[in-house]
Order: C-alpha cells, then structure tokens, then sequence
C-alpha cells in the first residue's frame, strides 16, 4: 500500500504551531480495534520543536550591556537600525512638555533583534525581504517598566549597630544607625552614620532595613518609635515605619523600612530612630 498524504495543521492551546503534511504509512487492524501509523512533516517543524517551551527571557542580549547615561541614551537616536538596543521617546508620566529629564528613558530592543536570536539559538538561519526592510528594522518591543531598578544588596545592613549592649534611657532625641562594614557592594561608609551612594548609574534603588528592638515603655501612656530614611542632608524620603509601644508593656519589634529613592553618584542616606517620650531601649539584634 502506498503513502497516503494530506494537509494538516496543529494547535497547542487553540495557536497553530505547525502546519504541514501528514501521511497514512500503515493501517494496522488486530481483532477489531483499528491503528494508523503516520508521520507529519512540514518546512517549519524543525524550527517550532527546536524553540519548544523557551521564553524570550531564555534569550542572551548580554552584549548590550551598558552604562546608563546621556551619551548612550542619544547615541542610539543615529545608530543603525534593527541592531542593538534603542531609547524610544515613551511618556512614562513622569515628563512635560518643558521639562522631559533624561532618566525618563528607558531601553528598547528591536523586534528584528528577537527573531534574529530566537532563530540562532534554534540553529536556524533565514531569508526574508520584508524583515530587513527599514520599515520593519524600525520596529522595537517597549520597556513597560515605569521605574528604573537596580539589582543591589540590602541598602542598610549594619554589624555593629550604635546602640549600647545596656538599656538607655531615652528622651526624644533621634539616634543614628551607623555602619562598620558590610554595607554592599554600591555604597561607602562615611562619619556619622551616612553611607554614600557610589555607582555611575542614575536609578530608583529599594532602600531595605531591618532592626530588632527592645522597647520598655515605663510611662504611663502608649509611646511610638520610628525610624525615617534621609537622603543627602536631613532631606525626607518619606521612608519610614513606626510601632506603637502599650503604657508600661515591655515588647520586642522587627521593625522594616522599605521603600524606592532616586540616588545618583555621592548622594548619602541615613537612618534615624526617633522616639516620641522616654522609653527604655536596647538593640538585640541585627539583620
């Protein structure tokens, strides 16, 4: 019996992924139940089965790489089109019309520079009119991030904090956190509890702390403590956390901040505990 061949197209969760020719090579029969042996092939099978399962996340575009500044930003507004990465003029809603500040920008990649890689990761090279016309080589996939991020250790992070290993009797004045060692990688240590913000890149940095406190409250109403982050000279983040302390209760609160701050090369953070009365206070310790 000779092949028998037809159209065929397949679906994987209701998208076509292939389409092709699939054939009947043997009709198997055994006591009744009825078996086909067939075998599908088509131009862009080997293309889709090689991709599989990959995300475009799977893609290397290490090699553009780069330092976030003026000078490669503009630089990409004349550099060749359908390679590399490109700055589109996007309105993020952080912009006017008298005022568009650089860090507005955020990096694009080209639509051609994903088909090229999707294809060369595959093994697969391919020819095409359309897609290296310049209409198409215009073409780029938008960064949807409204926030620049920076990967970074936690912000704050202290060995040897300030306070003193016996409970103090506090009043109202603000203490500071200050810094050994161990601050990460992206910042210096400086007198008086700063820390100084040491990358070339311009970004919105997630500024993280965490301190275990031990609060004796020996008035005889409720008290709060805080601690607020400040950047460059007492200026408010608006970062902060409170705990409120109950008349006379004795309690012992992980108090995290949390919270996003633009920093650019030199700007300095600090972190002060503040305390509205008198409280007892004693640092156990340290995250």
């Amino acid at each position: 019996m000779s092949a028998k061949s037809a159209q065929a197209v397949i679906y994987v969760d209701k998208i076509q992924v292939f389409k092709g020719v699939i054939r009947i090579l043997e009709i198997i029969i055994d006591k009744g139940m009825i078996e086909y042996e067939t075998s599908i092939h088509g131009e862009l099978g080997g293309l889709v089965f090689s991709i599989g399962d990959k995300y475009l996340t799977s893609l290397d575009f290490s090699a553009y790489d780069h330092t976030y500044n003026l000078t490669n930003i503009t630089g990409t507004w004349s550099s060749a089109l359908g390679s590399g990465y490109y700055y589109p003029l996007i309105d993020y809603g952080i912009a006017n019309i008298d005022n568009i500040p650089y860090d507005m920008f955020r990096p694009a990649l080209y639509v051609k520079e994903y088909i090229d890689k999707i294809f060369t990761q595959a093994g697969y090279t391919y020819e095409s009119t359309f897609l290296n016309t310049d209409f198409f080589k215009k073409l780029i996939v938008p960064n949807n991030s409204d926030r620049l991020w920076i990967e970074t250790e936690k912000l704050f992070y202290w060995q040897h904090p300030q306070f003193s290993s016996a409970p103090q009797t506090v009043s109202g004045t603000p203490y500071t956190i200050t810094y050994v060692s161990s601050i990460g990688t992206q910042f210096l240590p400086q007198a008086s509890g700063k820390i100084t913000y040491d990358r070339d890149v311009e970004g919105n940095v997630r500024i993280y702390s965490e301190v275990l406190l031990n609060l004796i409250n020996t008035s005889g109403s409720s008290q709060y403590v805080e601690i607020r982050a400040y950047k460059n000279d007492f200026l408010d983040t608006g970062i902060y956390v409170s705990y409120t302390v109950p008349a006379g209760a004795t309690v012992q609160p992980l108090l995290i901040i949390d919270g996003i701050v633009k920093l650019v090369k030199n700007d300095n953070m600090l972190l002060l505990v503040y305390f509205a009365n008198t409280l007892l206070l004693l640092v156990l310790d340290r995250r």
